[in-house]
């Protein structure tokens, strides 16, 4: 069944026949829903406009910022990230942050998302998770990491700066 047209007659059917069913131990109304949301989510032309609606979602996101330099990342990133708009590409990998595992890569630097970051004040990483997630892991565990280390690197970097003093 990989003709959509086909696959949008079946749920439709499926949808018939759980709405004129009646639940029993064999089969319950819930178990029929999930079946029916399993089905909708292997949908491949569903996927597709799920793409384009986020990224059209992250396209409007760009320019409400103010068009911020946009990265995306490369795991996962890369589908919803408008080429007009993609000034590059970052790789912050979500196991990284995983199982107490904090050491900072020295292969994934991500020193563009710095440098971007540094001369513009800000930046826009693109990245996508699991549905019912608020933020990829990528994103809430290792560029929190590397932000504190890009942080901790800028302040070495300068001489310390006394703060002015009070004269009462």
């Amino acid at each position: 069944m990989s003709n959509p047209a086909e696959q949008e007659d079946e749920a439709s059917r499926l949808w018939q026949e759980l709405l004129q069913a009646k639940p029993t131990a064999q089969c319950s109304v819930f178990s029929a829903i999930r079946g029916l949301k399993k089905q909708m989510r292997q949908d491949r032309i569903s996927h597709l406009r799920s793409i384009d609606l986020d990224a059209r979602f992250v396209s409007h996101t760009h320019h409400r910022l103010g068009s911020p330099p946009t990265f995306a990342n490369l795991r996962c990133g890369a589908w919803y990230v408008p080429p007009s708009i993609c000034d590059g590409t970052c790789c912050f990998k979500s196991t990284d942050g995983h199982t107490g595992n904090w050491g900072f890569s020295l292969s994934r630097l991500n020193l563009q998302v710095a440098l971007a970051a540094a001369a513009n004040g800000r930046v826009l990483v693109v990245d996508s998770t699991r549905s019912g997630k608020r933020f990829p892991d990528a994103l809430s565990k290792r560029a929190a990491e590397w932000q504190n280390v890009a942080s901790a690197g800028q302040l070495l970097g300068r001489s310390p700066r006394v703060p002015p003093t009070c004269e009462a």
